[in-house]
């Protein structure tokens, strides 16, 4: 697999020279000419290349005299790789002991450098005041794995199951997930990885369509990326749901929560009209309130109530075609209330028809009638249509005669109740008839 050579012609220093064999000569890639070369008479001595940027290195070339026809003699015998991130931090990775050979070529174990150091220990056996070295290369390790071990989001499930050569994902997550954090592993724990361009942070996601890229970057060799398209539902939920009487609320049960379909309430017969205030979970959603628009967060208009059950459908469509609806039932209780009460009178001198007049506050009303009655019939009016009379536990529609019901000397009392046709509630009235 090829490597680079990064010492080549890369800026060099030295801790000393013999002109005009300077260290650059050691790295301009000439390896035929003799006098291209770096020549040194301070020993130990070191040549230092600046690599200009940080590299993964794990091979290196020393090329001696002896290489281009001059004698064994002019080997440098015992010379070390010296690396560092830094210029001033430097780790030994290699040394070379009893050379003999006219170029070495060595590998050692990959790491990372930024300046790169041959110490040269010892002179030439021609000459031992002197070191000479025709030229020193310098090699990036072979390609390194760029594929990851697992990949596993915080929410929802990779489609298809993640395998280390796949590179495309999809995955559903609802619209709660806002948020997906990423744990992701390489196969070489010295590659780096990156989250949309992030080493880690949590991933925000919009409604619909979201592209979460994991890069995995070798130390050496191309960026391999994995490309997850993660589609976040739209909302179909509300996020609050209230009922009103103008501004008297009005309790739903069970209390509001989300996921929950269906509720109840119930008014007196006093409220005629109910507004409802939904407020969606997403800002895209639509509402519909038996069929009615109602914008999201705001009171709708208000909707009648009869007596007895009231249905009310809140529809909530989301983007996409997700819809949920709510269902309110919403009793409204029956007018108990009469208006009046009409007696019609037999006997001598009788008159008549007798009006009583009925209010909210009062359940004991008393009317007298002339001393010549000998019966009467009573004919309620109920406020509602719905109520339910009965006049002495006998039942008598709304404006209609009860059954005659004698009088006497003493005072007689008529009992009249009213009762709901929807639940157990009723009212009673008792009204006294003297002569």
């Amino acid at each position: 697999m090829a490597t680079t050579n990064v010492a080549l012609q890369k800026p060099t220093t030295a801790n000393s020279s013999i002109n005009p064999y300077g260290p650059n000569g050691a790295v301009d890639g000439n390896i035929t000419t003799p006098s291209s070369r770096w020549l040194t008479n301070k020993l130990p001595g070191w040549l230092q290349v600046n690599l200009g940027s940080r590299f993964y290195v794990s091979r290196w070339v020393v090329r001696h005299l002896s290489s281009v026809g001059w004698a064994a003699s002019y080997c440098l015998p015992s010379y070390s790789l010296q690396l560092s991130q830094d210029g001033t931090n430097w780790i030994t990775v290699d040394s070379v002991a009893g050379n003999t050979a006219s170029f070495t070529d060595r590998n050692f174990a990959a790491a990372y450098a930024v300046f790169a150091r041959v110490v040269v220990n010892s002179a030439m056996s021609v000459n031992t005041a002197l070191a000479s070295l025709l030229e020193f290369e310098l090699y990036t390790s072979p390609t390194t794995p760029n594929t990851l071990a697992s990949l596993v989001f915080s929410s929802g499930a990779l489609v298809p199951p993640f395998a280390s050569t796949v590179a495309s994902y999809t995955q559903q997550v609802g619209f709660d997930t806002s948020t997906l954090t990423v744990t992701a592993t390489p196969d070489d724990a010295q590659a780096t990885v990156a989250v949309n361009g992030q080493p880690s942070a949590p991933v925000a996601l919009n409604v619909g369509s979201n592209t979460v890229t994991v890069a995995v970057t070798p130390v050496t060799g191309p960026v391999n990326n994995y490309v997850t398209t993660v589609t976040r539902a739209d909302s179909a939920y509300l996020s609050a749901l209230t009922m009103q009487s103008g501004s008297t609320g009005i309790a739903l049960a069970p209390s509001f929560a989300k996921a929950t379909p269906s509720y109840t309430a119930s008014v007196g017969y006093d409220v005629s009209t109910v507004t409802f205030t939904p407020t969606a979970e997403s800002s895209s959603a639509t509402i519909k309130i038996n069929g009615v628009a109602v914008t999201s967060g705001q009171a709708s208009s208000p909707f009648p109530l009869t007596e007895g059950n009231n249905t009310f459908s809140v529809e909530v469509k989301a983007t996409g075609g997700l819809s949920f609806t709510y269902s309110i039932s919403v009793a409204r209780a029956c007018n108990l209330l009469l208006e009046k009460v009409v007696l019609t009178v037999v006997g001598r001198g009788a008159g008549g028809p007798y009006t009583v007049a009925m209010d909210s506050s009062n359940l004991n009303y008393s009317i007298t009638v002339p001393g010549g009655a000998t019966a009467t019939t009573v004919t309620p009016y109920a406020l509602s249509s719905n109520a339910i009379i009965k006049v002495n536990n006998v039942a008598v529609a709304s404006g209609s005669a009860s059954q005659s019901i004698s009088l006497s000397t003493t005072p007689v009392v008529v009992q009249i109740t009213t009762s709901s046709p929807f639940d157990t509630s009723s009212r009673s009235y008792a009204l006294t008839i003297s002569k």
